[in-house]
């Protein structure tokens, strides 16, 4: 080959020697011809004469090519001249971050941003089928402005389907090897590719999680004297916790690291993906951390209450904020971003201060086997009731806070949920659920035989004194005795139209009034209390953004409640008497549940990492796949005429509520609506897919229309929101819109508006759920006789002289895409089980899916013109109960 006293190489000169390796030397050069500085690799004379070892070379560089990422090396051209085989790239200014780890231990965000772009340049390389297989420091490299490189594909493996990642399928190599041969670099290398066994793409997250663990740390997980050594470091051992060298890291990262470094590869993460989800949201918590660290003012010590909006700014300018923690022991990556002074006397004792929760006081409880939520504590708050899976079916469980293990209470084929335990401490109520019943039950907390209390509620609670419980039953709020007696409704209970709805109601300490989580806009709401003897409702959030289970402190003061305001599911609390919600802790996943025990002295919360999936199914052949995948909702998705697009709306990480679209193929997803404080939902094209019309709850309150592109909306209908104008959709002309006027929580009429006019007619029958045919010639809708819901009929009708007809009984119906048939939930099924079909004409009824194993969310889902159904789906992660001791505050 060329030697380096070679000043030109074709048309490349060569300036000086930037390094060498096992293969070849790299020089950095002068491209003549296009005028600019290149980096040439160029291999020894006697790996050039080895056939083998040339096609690796080769191959190396067509795996480079073959993938255009700004955070994988560019290649330039694969060459030869005098006799010397070459690749030439591009130059990268910087130095390998082996070096950039020798200089000094890089700090947190340094880290995370290295990794943020390896990670994204592997799943690019793995999306088109290449495994890199050799991911250490020295092939990772820093340029001047920030930019990571990796490079050297020479080990790039290529798998059998280009464009996707099939984890257990078999690959076919560049070069091949023979069983047991190893290559690689071992300190690096996976057990997998320790034992010379087939690897895929799962090799390359283990070489990630070392890097990771080497940066953090400061030295490797795995080590030995020699070869030998080190490969039985990686086969059997486990590596020394992250915090034993860096006691500050977050416990999300030595989570994520972990993980990374599971041993037997099916308990690893299994798409780079997924470790490139979790790293960004651990960046975004944090920043958003700093954020709120950085914007809390001085004067939070001098103990004035702020009476503002909760519209306002979130952090409480006199309120007295936690300090950040990022120590090892915190709730997975738990980070308290502001703890205040939740309550201070209370019956003559002195309450503890939250105004700092150290790491020490912050526990998870569920170390045993399991997925555990909704605890509630025992009056002395040294026990909790929660629920957990037994085969399958979640069961009502009690456990000591200081020793022994669980106790199982139920063994029942039906569900158990939302556990509640006594004032007294007598009993523990729950709520037994099977498809289309529910039912509030009650059982000792020594065990022993449940007893029904109330068939038909719903998500009890106590009161203070343990007399009477607050439960939820169709769309109402009630009160019972405890023995199930003497029910009553509660008036001044804001309505809701929206099915699902679950207000999780809680009774203030003295039993005056009701805290509860409003669904008043679809699945999104506020928190409101409402007095028990009757009276008006007040609202104390404005948020209209998902919630979910309210508590009150001890002493009345304060609600705390869960809330997406912040773009994930963290626990807030807001003044009863008026006033600016603020945060109080947060932490990677979603924090729900939250309770505190009758002294004050304890916190105790659910914090669950879920995924929602965007799904795409075909209705003739059942066969689904995933489309998106993402930490937050994707709600109400809609085909575009065509079904080469879908739309829906979802929460950013700013908590802002925006509109969507993304290919039927996954790509291209782009963001429609823009805007700070902007809350756009229920999202649906025009015929011709060019806009789309949807609501706006904040800043205005209307019905609006935008292209697809983007820019400003435009007001179609103002003061339309979805609580008493529901349902809007446009006709395939876009000249009407049907809508459902609610009365209650129920459709009073069901109205045909002419847009350019304003003129509105009624139909004979109010519809809910109502939706165009094609050709805009009839509606299909709900109708609710006496607003039982369990009388729902689908009907047909037509729009010209308004004729009716019953097709079956069930909810939510949509037209197929030739209008030939209609599917639909059956309320046999109230939780959107199964979903059915059945002909226009009333027959032919059969079920198309059962979505149980799917988890479906909501009742969401829209049928493309190619029978196609898109619909959203929850992924479960693992319920996990934290802790925070506020006793020696």
């Amino acid at each position: 080959m060329a030697s380096f006293s070679t000043t030109r190489l074709g048309r490349y000169e060569i300036r000086s020697q930037l390094g060498a390796g096992g293969m070849g030397e790299v020089f950095l050069a002068w491209d003549t011809e296009l005028e600019r500085t290149v980096a040439l690799k160029m291999l020894h004379a006697d790996v050039a004469s080895d056939q083998q070892r040339m096609r690796r070379f080769v191959h190396e560089a067509r795996a480079s090519s073959a993938l255009n990422h700004p955070n994988i090396l560019t290649i330039y051209e694969i060459g030869q001249a005098d006799s010397a085989r070459f690749i030439a790239t591009e130059f990268i200014d910087g130095e390998t971050l082996r070096q950039h780890m020798q200089s000094a231990r890089p700090k947190l965000s340094k880290v995370l941003d290295i990794a943020l772009q390896v990670a994204s340049a592997l799943a690019a390389a793995h999306e088109a089928g290449i495994i890199h297989r050799d991911i250490k420091p020295e092939n990772v490299m820093l340029r001047r402005d920030g930019i990571v490189k990796v490079l050297d594909f020479g080990l790039a493996k290529l798998t059998e389907q280009v464009g996707t990642v099939d984890t257990q399928a078999p690959t076919r190599t560049f070069f091949k090897t023979a069983p047991g041969m190893v290559m690689g670099t071992v300190l690096y290398m996976s057990p997998e590719q320790a034992r010379g066994l087939t690897v895929d793409a799962r090799t390359d997250i283990w070489s990630l999680g070392v890097v990771l663990y080497e940066l953090v740390a400061g030295r490797l997980p795995y080590e030995g004297t020699t070869t030998t050594d080190i490969m039985v470091s990686i086969l059997e051992r486990e590596p020394p916790p992250l915090s034993r060298y860096a006691p500050e890291v977050p416990t999300e990262l030595q989570r994520i690291i972990s993980k990374a470094l599971r041993k037997a590869c099916e308990e690893r993460y299994q798409t780079v993906k997924d470790l490139l989800q979790d790293l960004k949201d651990l960046k975004q918590e944090l920043e958003f951390a700093a954020k709120l660290e950085r914007s809390t003012p001085s004067a939070l010590n001098k103990g004035a209450m702020d009476t503002r909006s909760s519209d306002q700014p979130m952090v409480a300018a006199t309120m007295k904020p936690l300090i950040v923690l990022l120590a090892s022991g915190l709730l997975i990556g738990l980070i308290v971003i502001a703890g205040y002074y939740f309550w201070s006397k209370r019956s003559g004792q002195s309450a503890p201060s939250t105004s700092y929760v150290a790491p020490s006081q912050q526990r998870l409880i569920s170390t045993f086997p399991g997925s555990h939520a909704a605890a509630s504590f025992s009056p002395d708050g040294n026990r909790i009731a929660f629920v957990s899976e037994v085969d399958g079916v979640s069961q009502v469980w009690v456990k000591s806070l200081t020793e022994g293990d669980p106790v199982q209470l139920t063994s029942d084929e039906a569900p158990a949920s939302r556990p509640r335990w006594s004032p007294a401490g007598d009993e523990i109520v729950y709520v037994r659920r099977l498809p289309g019943k529910v039912s509030i039950y009650a059982v000792s907390p020594e065990g022993g035989t449940p007893r029904k209390i109330i068939e038909g509620g719903r998500n009890p609670n106590w009161s203070g004194d343990g007399k009477r419980l607050v439960f939820e039953r169709d769309y109402d709020v009630w009160t019972t005795n405890r023995d199930g007696s003497d029910q009553r409704r509660i008036d001044g209970v804001p309505p809701t139209d929206f099915l699902a709805a679950d207000r999780m109601p809680a009774f203030s300490p003295d039993g005056s009034a009701i805290a509860l989580f409003q669904n008043d806009k679809g699945p999104i709401g506020d928190y409101w209390v409402v007095p028990v003897s009757g009276g008006e409702a007040r609202r104390l959030t404005f948020d209209h953004i998902y919630g979910g289970a309210p508590a009150w402190t001890p002493d009345g003061r304060f609600i705390i409640f869960p809330s997406q305001r912040a773009g994930s599911m963290t626990l807030w609390r807001v003044p009863v008497d008026g006033g600016r919600s603020e945060p109080v802790l947060m932490s990677a996943g979603e924090d729900t549940e939250p309770e505190i025990s009758r002294d004050g002295r304890k916190l105790i919360y659910t914090n669950t990492r879920n995924s929602h999936i965007l799904m795409l199914t075909d209705a003739a052949t059942l066969q689904s796949r995933e489309l998106k995948e993402s930490r937050v909702d994707m709600v109400d998705p809609s085909f575009s005429p065509d079904g080469s697009r879908i739309v829906f709306f979802g929460v950013n990480q700013e908590g802002d509520i925006h509109i969507h679209t993304i290919g039927a193929d996954g790509k291209n997803l782009a963001q429609v609506t823009r805007g700070k404080k902007e809350r756009n939902v229920h999202p649906q094209w025009s015929a011709d897919g060019s806009s789309i019309y949807f609501y706006q709850f904040h800043p205005t309150v209307s019905f609006r229309k935008i292209s697809v592109q983007g820019g400003e909306s435009a007001e179609l209908v103002q003061g339309w929101e979805w609580g008493t104008h529901n349902g809007a959709r446009v006709d395939p002309q876009g000249k009407r819109i049907i809508y459902s006027k609610i009365d209650r929580g129920f459709v009073a009429a069901t109205m045909i508006r002419d847009i350019a006019t304003g003129t509105e007619t009624a139909f004979s029958l109010p519809l809910r759920h109502a939706r165009w045919s094609h050709d805009g010639q009839f509606i299909v809708g709900t109708d609710v006789p006496g607003r039982n819901w369990k009388l729902a009929e689908i009907s047909i009708c037509a729009v010209e002289g308004d004729a009716c007809r019953k097709v079956t009984n069930g909810y939510s119906p949509h037209w197929s895409h030739n209008d030939t048939r209609i599917y639909f939930f059956p309320f046999t099924d109230s939780d959107g089980e199964s979903l059915w079909a059945v002909s226009r004409e009333g027959g032919d009824e059969r079920k198309i899916m059962d979505l149980r194993p799917l988890h479906p969310i909501g009742q969401f889902f829209d049928v493309s013109s190619q029978g196609q159904i898109v619909w959203m789906q929850y992924r479960r992660g693992k319920n996990e109960l934290w802790l925070v001791d506020l006793s020696h505050q």
